[in-house]
Formats: C-alpha cells, structure tokens, sequence
C-alpha cells in the first residue's frame, strides 16, 4: 500500500511515514548526581519519529495507518534525556522526560477529517507536558526508503542506465552509472545522473559533477612515508551532517570514506550546490558493475553519505529489493 502523500510539495506526516525528528536542542533538565551537589542542568538533544504518531485521523488512512493532524496528534513519545532520571525533577520547563512531540507548523489548505495536515520539514517541539514543550524545536529529517525495480519510475530509470552504457561502450567495463529523478519539495522535477569516470556521456543534460579534488596537501602512507595528495572540496552538506554526525571526504589516496568521483555524491553535491534540497525527494537507479554482476545498492561509504544526506532534510529512495542498513550517529567512518 502507497504511503507517499505530499501536500503543498511536502510528504504528510503520519505513523507509516518512518520519518524522524532529530537532535532538537535543548531540552534542558536537571540531572544527577543529588543534592548538595546537584542536580545539574543538562541540556540533552532529543529524538523522536512519526512511527509514534498518536490521536490521528481515524477514518483517513495513510500506508494503512493514522496520519498526523493539527494541535491533535503527538508523537507520544521522544527520546535522549533519560539520563536526567525521574528522581531529580526532570526537564526545567515540563519538569517532564521522554514526554511527547508535538508539530509546531502544518499545511495551511490540506486538511483531512477537517484539520491541517502537518507534512515533512515542518518545525516540532519535544518532551511535552500538556500544551507546553521543554524548549527544544527542530525540522523532520529525510527518510531513506526502497522501491521495487519494477516499478515504473524505476524501470524507466535502470532503462536509462542501459542505454547510456550502451552509448559510452561501457556494457562491461567496472564502473558505476546511475540516473535519478530530483523532485523538490517546490517546483518542477529534475533530471539527474552521473558515472564514476569522466566519460565521453558527460555532456548529456542532468550530467551532476560532483565535488573535484582540488585542495593540495601532505599526508603519511601506511609505512609513515610523506606523500603528496589533494583533498575534497568544502561538501555542500548541512552544518548538523558535518558537524554532529561528523561526515568527512578524504583525499586521493586514502579513500576508506567516500570518494567524490562516486555517481551517488556526484549527484548529490550538485543538487546541494543548486539549493536547499529539504523535503525534496531523490529516486536514484544505480548500476554498479562488478566481477560478479551488476549491483544496484551504494558501496558502504556512499550509504555513508546518503545518511548525511538525509540529515539535511533529503528523502532519497533507491531502486532496490535490498534493504538498507540503519545509518550511524557518527557518520565519520563505515
């Protein structure tokens, strides 16, 4: 059952949407040890996601499940202050931990069973008591979500992947091309693609660049011998990706992280370099060709990236059957 509904260009909130509610700051609260040395306040983020959605429509359904609506439904519960204990008061304002979420924005004309529909990348605040929140307020980050290879905007995806090898005399050859589909949360639809070398194809309209290599510097290989190399470019990623889950490119020689030649970052630096990609969705069909066969899932440091990504506030879903791992808090290494 479909469970990808927009209003006004944004996904509606709801309990089948697995979208979150990240790292809101501060939610303060007073926290161990005891008196006469505490207890100190902390300020903690929290965390919470629309999988809680409660007191939603019951009659309109979304992915089979209740959809949020406006000053009714919570996210009953959010999460990162359990340190603070239930012993030492608890946050400042709510004197309340792992209270609920509440969305502070919402569609000013979508309504369902007569009320507004708050959507992805609309503000929430979190650890509630009653109407009142603990000060901590954030955006909804994007969700990293599949689609069957046989679906239609997929399978005219993978069509494009064909023709393009077929084109650069690539059908065999080790490398990596892949085409999207950019919808922003306003405006038109973009084409997009890219392929992991600088093939004669480039020139085709939606071509994504990518990030150079361009910054010179000196590193030591792994016999401690210096050497000469060239690191990344600045990535366009959001503040909250490179700084609170730590997301890093490297240089030319070291690439355990991803490397910018790869399709998927190619593509989504040049969206970021293009403008705010929040609540917009990407659809990407990948073909990566291997010893072994063709893959259609990212190598483990592009997954890396597409997590930072979604940080930002981008929805991205891959033409595959195979499931994604969950991203990591410190998206730093694999």
């Amino acid at each position: 059952m479909g469970r990808k509904v927009y209003a006004n260009g944004r996904e509606i909130s709801g309990k089948a949407d697995g979208n979150m509610s990240n790292g809101a700051m501060p939610d303060v609260c007073l926290t161990p040890p005891p008196p006469p040395a505490g207890p100190l306040p902390i300020p903690y983020p929290n965390f919470s996601g629309d999988s809680d959605t409660d007191d939603g429509t019951r009659d309109v359904h979304i992915g089979g499940k209740q959809v949020s609506q406006k000053n009714k439904s919570t996210f009953k519960k959010s999460s990162g202050d359990e340190a603070a204990t239930k012993a030492q008061g608890m946050g400042v304002v709510t004197h309340q931990i792992q209270g609920p979420s509440k969305h502070a924005a919402w569609s000013f004309d979508v309504k369902a069973e007569n009320e507004n529909l708050p959507r992805h990348m609309d503000l929430t605040t979190h650890n509630h008591q009653q109407s009142t929140p603990n000060g901590a307020v954030v955006v909804e980050m994007g969700e990293i979500s599949i689609k069957a290879p046989t679906d239609d905007a997929c399978e005219e995806l993978k069509a494009e992947n064909d023709d393009m090898r077929g084109k650069l005399k690539q059908t065999s050859a080790p490398t990596t091309i892949t085409h999207g589909k950019f919808q922003p949360a306003q405006g038109p639809a973009q084409s997009v693609w890219s392929c992991s070398r600088r093939l004669k194809g480039i020139n085709k309209a939606g071509y994504c660049r990518g990030q150079p290599y361009d910054r010179p510097i000196k590193i030591k290989n792994a016999k401690g011998v210096d050497r000469n190399a060239m690191q990344a470019a600045q990535t366009s990623l959001c503040e909250d990706a490179v700084n609170k889950h730590r997301f890093r490119y490297t240089n030319d020689i070291n690439i355990r992280n991803p490397h910018t030649s790869h399709t998927e970052p190619r593509i989504i630096e040049t969206l970021l370099k293009r403008g705010n990609v929040a609540g917009g969705t990407l659809t990407m069909a990948i073909n990566w060709n291997q010893k072994n066969g063709a893959q259609d899932i990212p190598c483990p440091d592009c997954h890396r990236l597409i997590c930072a990504a979604a940080v930002c506030g981008l929805n991205i879903v891959l033409c595959t059957e195979v499931e994604q791992p969950p991203c990591k808090k410190d998206l730093s290494k694999n």
